[in-house]
């Protein structure tokens, strides 16, 4: 037995390695996946020329010597496929089938036998009918049947090939070990084996084959990587860590977009000696690469924005590519009776009806239902082609169809009715970019070709044939066909920077390496167990020792995984870039990765530099290095030119408390509230709100016994709404005819209606002695202003505090930042009554958002990432109307161009922001 243990903490020290084991066309080098073989090229003495093998390769050359046939390997579809057919007593719903059958590969992938798994759920035996109905029970008993199954058909599970070909070498071994003897066998980039992997490998050791296994070292103590695995058997063990450690340098952005842009903005500042790297010298961009990421999409939208030169490394699934979504916005389309909005959007697409689709007499009718279309479509023939294909496609996967009539009928669909690869190819003539987009789905078309190929030749089981999907069970099955199936990545591009998805492959590296995402979402992620493998379970498995660790792992082990993966991802690169969001969508503050200082405290990596980009700071100043053409300034470059100011002079000192949030977002929009924006929505928002406050006085003044609050805000809602309606009130009868709007509305009063019941009951309502709506405020004044305020609703507590509430009909995220209530809780602190806090309501997202002080802050139960801090708020607020009260006093309301309202404002051209914009163009190029 020679089993040699060789670890590497880099790349470089993989490479040393490789060149020490004097590889050569008698070598075999299996590596994690066939992916890997161009980054082990890079790594491979030059003029070497191993045989490189997976472990498929290695299992079917195991199959051959041995004299038997090569199996049937069934894949995760099939394993989905087959499970459903067994689920005769429990009849799970689909979502259910992707779970259990992971589940089942994950058992087979450790070797876990199913009367082991029997065992650990205190089952003295196994038997056909066992009653038991619990999760767990029905993975075991679905286990044994698809064990027997596998037996019947004489198949094998593709998770179960190494556990195969190890009993295989079991019995009849001694053909192999002729065959190879001599040969040295390298197992290359494993941190750590499966169950069936181990086997196999300790098979080959026990044949007195030459094996080596060359592992990443992770820098953490008794962590279960292949050196612990394979500890007892190893004839040698051999670690290099790294002389010079990767540094570490952090950015961050405000959010997701901002972390993306700032990466980019340094990595174009950097190409030209600028920015925060600026002072060391630029790798070139075919030395960076970027991984992390689950959403490319954004990734690549900021690396075009900052003309930045790319290659995607990425096989992207079918399910990401515009084929797959067609047909599942078409589904959705039909399930929803085919409403205009959907429709249309789904028509209006280059594979269907394109620019033939009628948009204006869509928009003008608004036809909803099959009938409705086909009317509008009559005098629109490939409109209504394109229609009909669709609805027949989408009548067959409701009615059903077998596995294969599925896949036929979806090629079928896509590839001659609709001919899409033809019509993309014209569409490209056009225009070039579209080049990529068809060539895309043109490999989609010939990826579901090969796959219905297939069937015919591997002896797939007769589910593909027999059984009968239909509705959600026939989308589900196409979804997993859709996500395992992947397509060619895109061309290769020389020069550029390397994309990857959401990780980076283990034998690829870079100069530099930008990790996405580094918070604590992704690393180490959120704890949780399965549907059917509980934590409960999977410590009973480990209990007997013979499931070695990592092998069905608990959530503790999966942690530590985590971090051993997170550590050899940042010993990928010389430079490691980690990013993150400083916040997420809900703006919910996001924590750095506390693997980032584990590996900076134990010296695994070095520290680096530190760049933070918050959203406030959106906009660069002239001072700064800025990207041309993409970024804008705050001040354009040049002769500075003064702003507009709008002249203003009330005729009385007095303004409304409600205007300072307006006031705050840029002066010269507040002086010109009168004017209105064009709107496309279809119900006026204020007039929508006033509707909404009238909903809560209504219902809120009688007192509303416990539990009952929601029904009573819905019942309020429907009786407003009969009797607008009887009245003639145009809002009622809009609502009365948009049902969508109007369900969308009552429910959003429900479900605020439930949390705040929820958030009462966490002691506000104990502690109230009276509310009041409507609460006229006590005047404010600062110098000659006077500024006064109405609250929509005033609670009064025992001991005199006042809690102040505001109903708003948008988003948490809306009001974000907004100082409304503070500066009423102002005016009440003013005149000597104390504030114990104040809550928006927002009805767009259920979210109560507020600040409270001290102990009131049990009072109410907010969500986390909805708190404020009181004491800076009423601070904040007391600095705005001061510039607020100068502003009216003086008549003067200047614009401001840092304004997050600015994208959107209806005054740009009055403020000539624009203008502005424009000139410092026209200057830059001038100057050229």
């Amino acid at each position: 037995m020679a089993l040699h243990l060789r670890g590497y903490a880099d790349l470089d020290g993989l490479a040393a390695l490789l060149l020490g084991e004097a590889v050569t066309e008698q070598s075999v080098v299996v590596v994690p996946s066939m992916r890997e073989r161009e980054g082990l090229e890079g790594l491979l003495p030059a003029g070497s020329a191993p045989l490189v093998w997976g472990w498929r390769r290695l299992g079917l050359e195991i199959f051959g010597l041995a004299g038997m046939p090569e199996p049937t390997v069934l894949d995760n579809i099939d394993r989905r496929l087959v499970v459903e057919t067994l689920d005769d007593e429990a009849a799970l719903e689909p979502a259910f089938f992707a779970p259990l059958a992971d589940d089942l590969g994950e058992l087979i992938r450790q070797g876990v036998e199913p009367d082991e798994l029997g065992l650990s759920l205190d089952c003295d035996r196994c038997r056909e009918s066992c009653p038991a109905d619990e999760a767990p029970h029905l993975l075991c008993r679905l286990y044994h049947r698809y064990a027997a199954f596998l037996d019947g058909s004489r198949s094998l599970d593709a998770a179960g090939l190494e556990g195969a070909a190890a009993r295989v070498l079991g019995n009849k071994g001694e053909p192999f070990r002729e065959r190879w003897r001599g040969r040295s066998f390298l197992f290359v980039g494993f941190l750590s084996f499966t169950g069936g992997q181990l086997a196999l490998i300790r098979r080959l050791a026990a044949l007195d084959l030459t094996l080596t296994v060359l592992h990443p070292l992770t820098g953490l103590d008794d962590f279960p990587d292949c050196a612990l695995q394979l500890a007892d058997v190893a004839a040698s063990v051999d670690e290099r860590t790294c002389p010079v450690p990767p540094r570490l340098h952090r950015l961050s952005g405000g959010d997701g977009r901002l972390q993306t842009d700032l990466l980019c903005r340094e990595l174009a500042l950097w190409s030209r000696g600028e920015g925060h790297f600026g002072d060391e010298p630029f790798p070139g961009w075919d030395a960076i690469a970027i991984a992390g990421a689950d959403d490319t999409d954004r990734v690549e939208e900021s690396l075009r924005r900052y003309r930045i030169p790319y290659v995607s490394r990425l096989r992207p699934a079918l399910s990401e590519g515009m084929v797959w979504k067609l047909v599942r916005s078409a589904i959705e389309a039909g399930r929803l009776g085919w409403p205009w909005e959907e429709t249309a959007l789904l028509l209006s697409s280059p594979l269907l009806a394109g620019p033939s689709f009628p948009r204006v007499e869509a928009r003008k009718n608004r036809p909803r239902g099959e009938g409705a279309w086909r009317d509008l479509l009559a005098s629109h023939e490939k409109a209504l082609t394109s229609f009909d294909a669709t609805v027949r496609f989408i009548g067959l996967v409701e009615e059903g169809a077998t596995a294969a009539g599925l896949l036929d009928e979806t090629i079928r669909f896509l590839g001659e009715t609709l001919a899409a690869p033809e019509r993309m190819a014209l569409l490209a003539e056009d225009d070039i970019d579209l080049d990529e987009e068809g060539r895309a789905v043109n490999g989609a078309l010939k990826e579901l070709a090969r796959r219905r190929e297939l069937l015919g030749r591997r002896g797939n089981p007769e589910v593909w044939t027999t059984h009968r999907l239909a509705g959600e069970r026939a989308v589900a099955f196409l979804s997993l066909v859709a996500r395992e199936s992947s397509l060619l990545p895109p061309l290769p591009l020389t020069g550029a920077v390397s994309l990857y998805g959401a990780g980076l492959p283990v034998l690829t590296g870079a100069a530099v390496v930008a990790l996405l995402d580094g918070d604590h979402r992704r690393w180490p992620g959120k704890e949780s167990e399965g549907p059917f493998l509980s934590e409960e379970i999977l410590r009973r498995l480990h209990e007997p020792g013979r499931l070695g660790p990592l092998h069905l792992p608990t959530a503790a082990e999966r942690r530590r995984a985590r971090e051993g993966l997170f550590r050899r991802l940042v010993a990928s690169g010389r430079e490691i870039l980690l990013c993150r969001s400083l916040q997420d969508d809900s703006g919910r503050p996001l924590a750095e990765t506390v693997f980032a200082e584990g590996a900076l405290h134990s010296g695994w990596i070095g520290e680096g530099k530190r760049l933070e980009l918050p959203l406030s700071k959106l906009v660069a100043t002239s001072s700064e290095p800025f990207v041309d053409a993409v970024e804008p300034l705050v001040e354009p470059r040049g002769e500075a030119r003064s702003r507009p100011v709008a002249a203003l002079r009330p005729e009385a000192l007095v303004a409304p408390l409600s205007g300072l949030d307006r006031f705050r977002l840029c002066p010269f929009l507040y002086s010109r509230d009168k004017l209105e924006g064009p709107t496309e929505d279809l119900i006026d928002p204020v007039e929508l709100g006033t509707f909404l406050h009238r909903v809560w006085q209504e219902a809120l003044p009688s007192p509303v016994p416990e539990g009952s609050l929601p029904r009573a805000v819905t019942e309020t809602f429907d009786a407003l709404l009969r009797r607008g309606r009887d009245g003639g009130d145009y809002l009622c009868s809009l609502l009365d005819r948009y049902g969508r709007q109007r369900i969308r509305l009552r429910n959003s009063l429900e479900t605020m209606a439930r949390h705040l019941e929820e958030a009462e009951a966490s002691g506000l309502a104990g502690a109230r002695r009276s509310s009041q709506p409507e609460a006229e405020l006590p005047d404010l004044a600062f110098g000659a202003v006077r500024f006064r305020g109405r609250c929509d609703r005033m609670d009064v507590l025992h001991d005199g505090r006042i809690v102040l509430f505001d109903y708003k009909l948008g988003s948490s995220s809306t009001y974000k930042g907004h100082l409304q209530l503070a500066a009423y809780a102002l005016a009440l602190e003013e005149r000597g009554q104390s504030v114990a806090g104040y809550a928006y309501l927002c009805h767009g997202d259920g979210v109560i958002s507020g600040a409270f002080d001290g102990d009131a802050k049990d009072l109410l139960r907010l969500d986390q990432g909805a708190k404020r801090d009181l004491k800076g708020e009423l601070e904040q607020a007391r600095e705005v109307l001061a510039a607020f009260a100068e502003a009216l006093t003086e008549g003067r309301f200047a614009p401001r161009y840092d304004s997050d309202h600015c994208g959107r404002c209806v005054c740009s051209s009055l403020c000539r922001r624009d203008e502005l914009l424009r000139e410092e163009e026209s200057d830059d190029d001038g100057l050229l």
